[in-house]
């Protein structure tokens, strides 16, 4: 909770501090820009398990680079690179004849890379939407390595959000990546069928550099 909270804080503080004048990062001075972003992601699975297992969210943390394009006057090219840890933590009831640990943690890392579009208003707000692929990079199964007899290398999602930039760089987001593929998808070892998709909540801060445009030469 005290990661949402600050990550809320430094949005309303950056936008009372907003002022008229055209946001520095908006200006037609302005060639690019890319940042450093970091932040927590909160992990929630989608299941079809066997034998009353459930899956709980997990928090983890994801890191990277994000880059943008101004298109045309409010309208950015925006795409990232990020380190993302994600996974769930597996529930077996004592009254299933499941094997394994009662409560496990299963983690995975993957790069994502979303392509989307932002709209970005003069004071500095933003809406963003777009696809988003994510490559496996390894994890670790524990009891979880009869859970499905296939993880897949790379999903498919679709990523939301909004997000705020102060003129001095500092930016924060928070989005919503909506997994249209399954993470794992097989049988488990008495061929009962599972699978796993996976929606993240990522809240991150953010440091954007600008890159001024090129003067012609006279």
């Amino acid at each position: 909770m005290k990661y949402y909270l600050a990550a809320l804080i430094l949005i309303i503080t950056a936008n009372a501090s907003a002022q008229e004048r055209v946001h520095p990062f908006m200006s037609d001075k302005i060639s690019w820009s890319f940042g450093v972003k970091g932040g927590v992601n909160v992990s929630m699975p989608r299941a079809t398990l066997p034998q009353n297992v459930t899956l709980e969210s997990l928090n983890r943390a994801h890191l990277g680079f994000t880059f943008n394009k101004r298109l045309v006057s409010n309208l950015v090219f925006l795409t990232s690179m990020v380190i993302s840890g994600q996974g769930y933590t597996q529930i077996i009831p004592p009254d299933s004849t499941y094997y394994g640990t009662p409560r496990s943690r299963i983690r995975f890392t993957y790069l994502n890379i979303p392509v989307m579009l932002l709209y970005q208003t003069q004071s500095g707000f933003g809406v963003q939407a777009g696809p988003q692929v994510g490559l496996y990079l390894g994890g670790d199964y524990y009891d979880n390595y009869y859970f499905g007899d296939e993880q897949n290398q790379s999903t498919f999602s679709l990523v939301g959000g909004v997000s705020f930039v102060t003129k001095a760089g500092l930016g924060a987001e928070i989005n919503y990546c909506l997994g249209l593929t399954e993470y794992i998808q097989g049988y488990n070892y008495n061929q009962s069928p599972v699978s796993i998709k996976n929606d993240v909540l990522q809240f991150s801060v953010v440091w954007y550099f600008a890159i001024a445009k090129k003067r012609p030469a006279r």
